[in-house]
C-alpha cells in the first residue's frame, strides 16, 4: 500500500525546517576577553602595614558596577560588552584554609582600569593592590619578630618553649620568626599574644600570619569578660607539607558570638599545636611569622 503526503502537510514541514534554520542561523554575539594572572601588592606610605607577603586567590569583576563574577586566578573571564566601560578588579582570598570560604578582601584595594572592550579580543590586566588607608583600616597588632618586643609568648600550661629565632633554616621573611619545638616528651605547646587587643563587635576583624608547621594547630580567642573567661576555637589548620602558608583567618563570628553571650572587656588571640603520640613526625616545628590583627573601619 503506498501511503501519500497531502501537500498541506509537506509545506507546513517546509516551513517548519526553515524556521529552524533561522534558528540555527543567527549571529551570536561574541564575548570580549578580560585576562587577569596575578594581583601585584605595593607598600601604602601612610599606614604601617608590616610585611606585604598575599596569598591572592580570586579576582572580583565588576563593571560599571555590575557584579560579573568571581573568578580563580589565573583567569581568562568573558564579557559580553563592547565600548567603553569602567573595569573594576578586587583581590579575593581563601578564608581560614577553606577553599569553599572564598571573599573579597576588603583590607585590600581594587584597582581601577577605563577601557574600551571590543569582541572577541583580550585584554590583559596586571592590577596593582595595597592594604587600605589608616582612615578605612584600623591595624591593632603587627609581630614579624623583627625586633626584641614580645608581643606573642608561650603560655603557662604550654611546655614547650617559644622563641624568635634568626637561623636561616627558620626565616622566610625579614630577619626572624617565632619557633616551636615539639616531640614525644614535648607536647603542649601553645602561645597567645601578650597585650589584650579591643576587637569590636559587628565589625571585619582578620588576622593574617604567615605558618610553617610539622603538625595541626587550633587557632582561637581567649575572651575576658565580666561574666567568664573563656576560650573559643575559631579553625583548626591542617600541616603545611614543608612549605610555608599564608592564612587570613576569620575572626569576627567568634568575636560577636562572645559578645552575645557575655560581657567582653578584652581579647586575646592563641594557638595550639596539636601533638599526639602516634603523631608523624615524632618530632618537628611550628613556625609562625607576620602575625596581623586587622579591623575594617
Amino acid at each position: 500500500m503506498t501511503y501519500r503526503i497531502k501537500p498541506l502537510l509537506s509545506l507546513s514541514f517546509i516551513l517548519v525546517f526553515l524556521g529552524s534554520c533561522e534558528l540555527f542561523n543567527t549571529e551570536e554575539q561574541l564575548p570580549a576577553w578580560i585576562e587577569v594572572n596575578a594581583f601585584t601588592i605595593v607598600d601604602n606610605p601612610l599606614l604601617n602595614e608590616g610585611n606585604l607577603n598575599a596569598d591572592i586567590q580570586d579576582v572580583w569583576l565588576t563593571i560599571d558596577g555590575e557584579r560579573i563574577g568571581t573568578y580563580e586566578l589565573p583567569a581568562r573571564i568573558p564579557v559580553l560588552k563592547e565600548g567603553i566601560h569602567q573595569v573594576v578588579v578586587a583581590p579575593g582570598i581563601i578564608v581560614s584554609g577553606t577553599s569553599a570560604l572564598r571573599d573579597r578582601y576588603l583590607y585590600y584595594d581594587a584597582d581601577t582600569f577605563e577601557m574600551e572592550l571590543t569582541a572577541d579580543q583580550t585584554f590583559v590586566l596586571d592590577p596593582i593592590t595595597r592594604y587600605k588607608n589608616s582612615t578605612q583600616l584600623e591595624v591593632l597588632l603587627i609581630e614579624d619578630f623583627e625586633d626584641g618586643d614580645d608581643r606573642v609568648s608561650s603560655t603557662s600550661a604550654s611546655n614547650a618553649p617559644f622563641i624568635r629565632s634568626a637561623d636561616a633554616s627558620f626565616v622566610k621573611y625579614g630577619e626572624g620568626a617565632g619557633v616551636m619545638y615539639l616531640s614525644d616528651t614535648v607536647t603542649n605547646a601553645t602561645i597567645r599574644t601578650n597585650g589584650s587587643l579591643q576587637l569590636p563587635q559587628n565589625g571585619s576583624v582578620f588576622m593574617e600570619v604567615d605558618v610553617y608547621s610539622d603538625y595541626w594547630v587550633q587557632w582561637g580567642v581567649y575572651v575576658n569578660s565580666r561574666v567568664s573567661d573563656a576560650a573559643m576555637d575559631v579553625y583548626i589548620m591542617k600541616p603545611t607539607g614543608e612549605t610555608w602558608k599564608k592564612q587570613y583567618i576569620g575572626l569576627q563570628s567568634t568575636i560577636d558570638e562572645a559578645y552575645g553571650y557575655s560581657y567582653p572587656e578584652s581579647f586575646y588571640l592563641y594557638a595550639k599545636a596539636i601533638y599526639s603520640p602516634d603523631s608523624i613526625p615524632t618530632s618537628g616545628n611550628v613556625i609562625i611569622d607576620n602575625v596581623k590583627v586587622l579591623y575594617v573601619k
